[in-house]
């Protein structure tokens, strides 16, 4: 997989001998950054020890030992973190959903720290472990995801209606994982299930939409305004613009910053669901269960502590309310925030 290159002054590099990409990139700081060659080669350079002419023979002969150790652990480190598992996307003008789907996808015990890897080379993409936004394939036991092909039709379920893209997949079939693993919480936990809801419906469904062409409203009215400093837009803005350089190196460099903005967005929204949402939902719950307490026809609510009721409320007041009185599934369906309202308990 790996040949080792030699020059006079002792410096070696690891030159990738597999694989026709023009560039791959890896999380972990203390590693060099990989840079696209015109074969295809991933070459990283580590300088050895540099020995000094007037030093003594044993000196020499210590350091010279010392210096190919030092390479040989380094030879070996890299080899294990080129060995980890492969994330395959498609190259050229990047969008939200699969910056966003590929952070993802490498906060799973699977997939985690994965090299990113793009190319619209099918026999390339047949090699990988996971393939996100293009191949044509959805297929989650082979860890394809992809929503190009003609007759998709898949979306996340529990009532929502908006079709998948590449983020909203990998979520669809990671994202109780992730909640859980960031929450450090049993994947079991009723919390861990209402943030993998919420944090759908409030962030990744939008993700969807947006790249699916699916209107925010169902009218064929123009809008009264734009707005283009949502994540989607922003994410589209930091491709290379039509006259700046767009060789493979400043594309993938533009994709790994998308990548950690969409990741970083989702990581602030999942935290501010545990450290703020849940609490409040707490509260909430705790008052509608003891509002007869307040007046016997329960229509009465008091919060003993404040806290930003609307915050819970206005994420779905229907299916919280059902959870919160443990009704049953016949009557929780079907129901409105007017019918619900309307309605005695």
């Amino acid at each position: 997989m790996f040949s080792l290159l030699a020059s006079k002054c002792g410096s070696f590099a690891l030159q990738r001998s597999i694989r026709p990409v023009s560039y791959s990139f890896y999380s972990s700081s203390s590693l060099p950054r990989s840079f696209g060659l015109g074969s295809g080669a991933s070459v990283f350079r580590v300088e050895s020890m540099a020995l000094s002419s007037s030093a003594s023979f044993a000196t020499t002969l210590l350091a010279a030992k010392v210096g190919a150790a030092e390479e040989e652990m380094q030879h070996n480190a890299l080899k294990r973190k080129m060995s980890n598992k492969v994330v395959g996307t498609h190259n050229g003008t990047f969008h939200c959903d699969e910056a966003l789907g590929c952070f993802l996808i490498r906060l799973t015990q699977k997939f985690c720290d994965a090299e990113i890897l793009r190319t619209r080379d099918q026999k390339v993409l047949d090699t990988l472990d996971v393939v996100l936004d293009v191949g044509g394939i959805y297929d989650p036991d082979r860890d394809r995801y992809d929503h190009h092909q003609l007759g998709f039709q898949h979306n996340f379920g529990h009532g929502f209606t908006t079709k998948l893209s590449s983020a909203g997949l990998v979520y669809k079939h990671y994202g109780r994982e992730i909640v859980a693993k960031e929450l450090k919480l049993d994947p079991e936990h009723a919390d861990v299930e209402r943030i993998y809801v919420s944090l759908y419906k409030n962030f990744v469904q939008a993700v969807d939409a947006i790249d699916n062409g699916e209107n925010q409203y169902d009218t064929d009215l123009p809008p009264k305004y734009i707005i283009n400093t949502d994540l989607s837009a922003r994410v589209g803005k930091l491709n290379p613009d039509w006259n700046e350089d767009d060789s493979p190196e400043k594309e993938n460099l533009a994709f790994h910053a998308a990548m950690q903005l969409t990741g970083k967005e989702f990581l602030q929204c999942l935290q501010r669901y545990a450290t703020a949402w849940l609490p409040a939902r707490a509260i909430v719950a705790d008052c509608i269960n003891a509002r007869k307490e307040v007046d016997p026809s329960g229509e009465i609510l008091l919060l003993e502590k404040f806290c930003p009721m609307d915050l819970v409320l206005s994420h779905d007041l229907c299916r919280f309310i059902w959870e919160t009185l443990l009704l049953s599934s016949e009557e929780y369906h079907g129901y409105t925030s007017s019918t619900l309202k309307s309605k005695k308990y």
